[in-house]
């Protein structure tokens, strides 16, 4: 187990709802290729995408979370527990452009054999939706889903049809879009008023487009078209989480968009104190 690892299990042991299991992703050279052909992710945001290959045979299903800008404040149930209708993944909206005809509400869904078509591709690997928060089916995956061979194949064939070497796709979450077009559930699509509802990775750039707040209640906030959380200065610093050289003011952030870091300032007060008192302080900041 390495440092970090071991510093994460000591941590998990003072909260008693989780349990920690490190996994090692194998073959480390294959997802350095992967990030080789994406805009600037490293080798680590890829190592889902084949994960029903070296996780526990009894895990029939994963909710991924982004690392270090997503956060959890309500009930996921809805979520995890969703019913996959026999597609790979569960997703949120990401765009009206993607999914709307004009201004019916008609859902856009795309099809594998639009991989060849240079427009609709453009879209694919940019992204069919956002890789802060999504569930993957490991019970289909296993059956019929692609491993690292065939991964790596898609990911080198998309290259060449895009003509270059990098910046082909759009991180993850435009490679998980080419790997697993046409068989990804758009959670609550059945809702019309809700279509691009996104209560289980709300991203920060909804302020962008709505200066008002979603009508639906969020459980999993996403830090992405925003400054990071630990990028924000509070009412007190946090060193175990921030660098204090490297901090904006609260008044950068859009004013509905305060409160979601205000939600971090109080989960990073009940971790620092977690790890005061289980004495990992330290250890942790050396690391």
């Amino acid at each position: 187990m390495k440092m970090g690892d071991s510093l994460l299990e000591r941590f998990c042991e003072a909260l008693p709802s989780i349990h920690f299991h490190a996994v090692e992703a194998p073959n480390e050279t294959a997802y350095q290729e992967l990030a080789s052909y994406g805009g600037g992710w490293s080798s680590a945001a890829y190592y889902s995408l084949n994960c029903q290959e070296y996780l526990p045979k009894e895990i029939d299903r994963c909710l991924y979370f982004d690392a270090g800008d997503t956060l959890v404040i309500g009930n996921i149930d809805p979520f995890y527990f969703m019913d996959f209708e026999n597609n790979f993944m569960g997703i949120m909206p990401v765009s009206v452009q993607y999914y709307l005809d004009g201004a019916n509400k008609v859902y856009m869904g795309y099809e594998e054999n639009d991989l060849f078509e240079k427009r609709a591709r453009s879209v694919i690997l940019r992204g069919l939706f956002n890789a802060g928060s999504y569930m993957m089916n490991l019970s289909l995956m296993r059956q019929y889903g692609y491993t690292m061979p065939d991964i790596l194949l898609l990911a080198r064939k998309l290259a060449e049809l895009e003509g270059k070497n990098s910046k082909v796709y759009w991180g993850d979450q435009g490679l998980l879009g080419a790997l697993y077009v046409g068989h990804m559930k758009l959670f609550s699509i059945e809702d019309p008023e809700f279509m691009f509802a996104m209560p289980y990775n709300f991203c920060m750039w909804h302020y962008d487009q709505d200066n008002s707040d979603p009508a639906y209640p969020p459980s999993v906030i996403h830090y992405a078209g925003a400054l990071k959380p630990a990028a924000v200065k509070y009412d007190r610093f946090f060193p175990l989480f921030q660098k204090e050289n490297n901090l904006h003011e609260m008044t950068e952030l859009k004013p509905l968009q305060r409160k979601y870091y205000q939600y971090w300032r109080e989960e990073a007060e009940k971790a620092e104190k977690t790890i005061r008192d289980i004495g990992i302080e330290k250890e942790l900041l050396a690391f």
